[in-house]
């Protein structure tokens, strides 16, 4: 067993009932692929994503018991969603509805996510997800200032890219 199998499955085990927190991007990916797996390839917010990253993001998702998500990435897949052709945005619309009410949204005031540190360098709903995270959920991201970050301050974070080439997630 490889370094990095070994430490993902520990995330996994350590994490499968506490929670994941999925980041905008990825979310954005699991709904928009919930809805149309096509549509991932021709959206103009998801066409950096393979059919093969989706199926990982699936997958790597139906591991945990608790997904966890906040009121800003949520609003934040909202709009980028909205760039959605108008034909696709209602029947969408109601997979969004489906796959929110699967999720434990946890709300911090703003206020408080303005205090933490990093807001100055990662805005509202990078701060909010670092000050959440910290021991409670793994943060499951592509975002590579984000995931940096989480790893200064030893919170457990998982990329997307750093996963994408091992086949556990199809076994």
């Amino acid at each position: 067993m490889d370094y990095v199998f070994d430490h993902i499955f520990r995330l996994v085990s350590k994490y499968k009932n506490k929670g994941l927190l999925i980041d905008t991007n990825l979310l954005l990916v699991y709904f928009i692929g919930s809805y149309d797996r096509r549509r991932l390839s021709t959206f103009k917010r998801t066409i950096k994503y393979s059919l093969d990253d989706y199926a990982i993001i699936t997958t790597f998702v139906e591991h945990f018991r608790v997904l966890v998500t906040t009121p800003h990435i949520l609003t934040e897949v909202g709009n980028l969603s909205n760039a959605l052709p108008d034909e696709f945005k209602e029947n969408y619309y109601q997979e969004f509805k489906k796959q929110v009410t699967v999720l434990n949204e946890i709300y911090e005031p703003s206020i408080k996510i303005c205090d933490c540190e990093c807001f100055g360098r990662l805005g509202l709903t990078d701060s909010c997800i670092t000050l959440l995270s910290k021991g409670k959920y793994l943060v499951f991201t592509d975002d590579l200032p984000l995931s940096s970050h989480l790893r200064s301050l030893n919170v457990d974070v998982l990329n997307l890219n750093h996963i994408k080439s091992k086949s556990w997630l199809s076994d």
